[in-house]
């Protein structure tokens, strides 16, 4: 018969019959004549077996324990799946009071983690999320190789593989999550910076777009003012080429006090004039006072082109002129000489020739010329070249003096917006502003791009790289202009020379196409030659250096401007043709030296110019015969023995004759 149900103890065999009370802990007594000894002898039980269960209860973690909640935890698994390897039981009823790990089984499930973990390794790196920066893709991956290694490859495993198991792939998800917030960190970084390039990219072409790069005043300025400063706006006296220092960095304050310092001395200047327009100490202090100039502003490109706007508006009469009250000439000799000394005055001279530190050098009739075009500009548009306030005085513009904010906010807030350093920052748009000039050089020509430089607030190095950048793509600009001009001269050079040697009808077409002053000049020689007393032909041919690159040019503006004829010229032209052509052949080192000992026994410049030109033909018509291959370097050798022997001859026997004349013969004696 079962046992009542209030009993807590399962009944079997002879200990049926045993009274029982309500909720008994059989395994708590220790008396040997009490049923619950007799029940605790027959399952086991040893003596004493509560007060150690009560001591396992209380006590500490186990190492074991501690170890696999921290794989747990790193995995993101839920506290209840640890598993330790308790000491056997039946019925709760320990045998042994210490559980024990079997070694074997935790090393399996050690090496079993280790072949799994890369699996896991090549998974991640596969799942694309080293280049994500969204974390909840990173924990669905983690989760979902969490649950293959629960429900899969450790359920229903052995306590102490799974230990093994658990807690050696829990440091492979450690190092995992650790290397993911890394790449995570430098992703979000990387992705930051880009983000910041790209936004900083778009507002410097914007700004270079919409700027206005030069008014009607600045270009009129530019026309004369490599007679002051060479348009440099860090120049001051006598250092035209000035970049070491920045003047542009400085307040005018500032300016006025490197003035007054007398630092100007220390480099060989004679003068205190600084800037692109060369200002004195004086006139800069007098300007700054009338125009009512804050002196901590920034002595930058456009406040340096506002200040001479202003003292010549004010003082030089630009505004009497542009008023149309005095004329250009007169703007010029008592106005614009006198504040600039490269400046020449109608009378040919500089307001201050003579004085020991300046001489003129721009000629009056090109800074009229200019002065027209600038007063053109402002009767177009008044407003473009002056501002004035409501009672009619000329103000500086102050309103484009503000901080024209644009890429300013986005540098200034770079740390707060992509977590990039301002300097990083700074850097960056430098960098952009470099690229954006290599990708188009006429960038680089811009006389803004220190006004840009100094409200972005640019260090020193990073404008220093975009000024070393401008003049190297300034330079490069300048050589392939010089080619191509010099490509256009050669082809022009060309038709005109089939024009003039055969009236050839489509080259005289491509001369017009390409230079109709040219094409003119061709076509009314050959309507109306030139006239015979105005020709040198002679004089020409006796003087012409075969040797000089421009000597096609030469020969041809020779002949446009009437001071040689059609057939002087072809005689030249052929000349230079054959000497072009003979020229790699006789600088051979088997044939210069010769020819040039032969050359020193040859009396008189004249016959050596008479030897070059019959060398050359001579040679020219070895290289025809020989189908346009060189010759023989013998044949060559004996083409400079026979001209050299033809005019020793000719010298030799003009020689004789000379010393036969009467003057040459000795007197008979009486």
């Amino acid at each position: 018969m079962a046992a009542p149900q209030q009993s807590a103890v399962p009944t079997y065999k002879e200990t049926a019959g045993i009274p029982n009370r309500p909720n008994t802990a059989y395994y708590k007594y220790d008396d040997r004549e009490t049923p619950g000894y007799a029940l605790a002898k027959l399952l086991g039980a040893l003596p004493g077996a509560a007060e150690k269960a009560e001591a396992i209860d209380e006590k500490a973690p186990s190492q074991e324990e501690q170890e696999q909640l921290a794989a747990l935890a790193v995995m993101g698994a839920e506290k209840d799946r640890l598993r330790l390897a308790k000491g056997s039981s039946v019925f709760g009823l320990l045998r042994d009071s210490e559980g024990s790990m079997d070694a074997y089984e935790v090393n399996r499930g050690r090496r079993d983690a280790d072949l799994f973990a890369g699996d896991l390794r090549t998974a991640y790196a596969d799942s694309g999320l080293a280049d994500s920066d969204d974390p909840k893709a990173f924990a669905k991956f983690v989760q979902q190789y969490q649950q293959q290694i629960f429900n899969e490859k450790l359920k229903g495993t052995d306590p102490s593989y799974y230990h093994g198991y658990v807690t050696r792939i829990g440091g492979v998800f450690e190092d995992m999550t650790k290397a993911h917030a890394g790449n995570l960190d430098s992703f979000i970084t990387h992705k930051n910076k880009r983000a910041m390039e790209n936004r900083i990219e778009s507002k410097v072409a914007v700004e270079l777009a919409t700027g206005k790069e030069q008014d009607a005043f600045g270009t009129f300025m530019d026309s004369f003012t490599s007679a002051e400063g060479g348009g440099n706006y860090n120049a001051f006296h006598g250092n035209a080429a000035n970049s070491n220092i920045r003047f542009t960095d400085m307040t005018i304050q500032e300016v006025l006090d490197w003035q007054s310092s007398g630092a100007w001395k220390r480099y060989g200047a004679k003068s205190s004039a600084v800037g692109k327009f060369q200002i004195i100490e004086g006139t800069l202090r007098d300007i700054v006072r009338a125009a009512g100039v804050d002196p901590n502003t920034k002595f930058t490109p456009a406040v340096q082109r506002k200040l001479i706007f202003f003292r010549l508006a004010k003082d030089r009469g630009m505004q009497d002129y542009l008023d149309g009250k005095i004329s250009a000439e007169d703007f010029l000799d008592k106005g614009l000489a006198k504040e600039f000394a490269g400046l020449k005055m109608t009378n040919g001279k500089g307001a201050y020739d003579g004085d020991g530190l300046n001489k003129a050098s721009h000629s009056a009739r090109k800074t009229i010329a200019a002065l027209m075009q600038f007063k053109d500009a402002y009767l177009r548009d008044p407003a473009l070249v002056s501002k004035t306030d409501k009672a009619g005085k000329i103000v500086l513009n102050a309103d484009d003096q503000a901080d024209e904010r644009g890429l300013v906010d986005d540098l200034d807030g770079s740390d707060a917006e992509f977590g990039v350093a301002q300097p990083e920052a700074r850097k960056v748009a430098a960098d952009t502003l470099i690229r954006q000039m290599e990708a188009d050089p006429k960038l680089a020509d811009r006389e803004d791009l220190e006004d840009y430089m100094t409200r972005w607030r640019l260090p020193k190095a990073d404008r220093d790289r975009v000024m070393e950048a401008r003049d190297r793509l300034r330079t490069e600009s300048s050589q392939k202009a010089s080619l191509e001009e010099r490509k256009a001269t050669q082809e022009i050079l060309g038709f005109a020379d089939k024009v003039i040697r055969s009236g050839d009808a489509d080259s005289l077409a491509e001369v017009r196409k390409r230079n109709p002053k040219v094409y003119q000049k061709l076509l009314d020689l050959q309507t109306t030659p030139a006239d015979p007393g105005g020709l040198d032909n002679d004089g020409f041919l006796a003087s012409a250096n075969y040797g000089n690159p421009r000597f096609a040019e030469d020969t041809l503006t020779a002949y446009a401007n009437g001071k040689i004829d059609q057939e002087t010229y072809t005689t030249a032209m052929q000349q230079f043709d054959i000497r072009t052509n003979v020229k790699p052949i006789l600088t051979m080192p088997g044939v210069k030296p010769y020819v040039d000992k032969l050359k020193l026994t040859i009396p008189g410049d004249e016959n050596k110019s008479i030897f070059d030109a019959q060398l050359a033909i001579a040679v020219d018509d070895l290289t025809k015969a020989n189908e346009g291959r060189r010759p023989a370097l013998q044949d060559i050798h004996a083409a400079a023995q026979s001209v050299h022997q033809a005019i020793t001859a000719i010298t030799a026997g003009e020689q004789q004759s000379r010393m036969g004349r009467p003057e040459y013969q000795l007197g008979k004696q009486s």
